[in-house]
């Protein structure tokens, strides 16, 4: 892993950390959404994972505060989401990457088993997370080819997310008419 890469996750990582101690699902949010800028520049599968997992986790905060969960659950849920974060900031600060990975996979796990009958919640904020991170990967300016294969989800998946959310019709610069004329006649000068 990339040294800043490595350091951008840690920041993330031990921000969501304290942001999961004090119960607070915005700030995991904001978390992820920065955590999508490093992705997009550095396109490695740690960051895209991390990205989905942080995601989750915060869309499940916010849910749980309505407290829907069952306690026993809920308490299991916490628990292996601190562990397992404590343990991937410690992998990541000993460039132990096949543990980090683990770790990683493991908060995933916890997020799909959290409640039985939270199994399509949970898969569907799993697959949401990977269509819109990737949708704002993409905004960046990485294509959608390379999105889809760095999230795992079909290039027409990615597309139909994004064309929902009107991210392929976003005009990046906004130029009138004899503005663009003039960058193009400079084209030919």
């Amino acid at each position: 892993m990339d040294p800043n890469v490595r350091k951008d996750v840690l920041l993330i990582l031990e921000g969501v950390e304290d942001s999961f101690k004090r119960y607070n699902a915005d700030e995991i949010m904001e978390w992820s959404n920065h955590i999508i800028h490093s992705a997009s520049i550095h396109q490695e599968k740690y960051t895209s994972r991390v990205a989905i997992v942080v995601y989750s986790i915060g869309k499940i905060m916010a849910r749980g505060k309505i407290r829907r969960y069952p306690q026993g659950a809920w308490n299991s849920f916490e628990t292996t989401v601190r562990n397992e974060l404590v343990h991937a900031i410690r992998n990541l600060k000993k460039n132990d990457f096949k543990a980090f990975n683990s770790n990683i996979l493991n908060l995933q796990k916890a997020v799909v088993a959290l409640d039985k009958s939270f199994m399509v919640y949970a898969d569907y904020v799993v697959d949401n997370a990977k269509l819109k991170k990737g949708a704002k990967i993409h905004e960046h300016g990485i294509s959608i080819k390379r999105v889809a294969e760095l999230f795992g989800v079909t290039e027409w998946e990615l597309r139909s997310y994004a064309g929902k959310t009107q991210i392929l019709d976003r005009d990046r610069e906004k130029s009138t008419v004899s503005d663009r004329l003039k960058k193009v006649r400079g084209f030919f000068e």
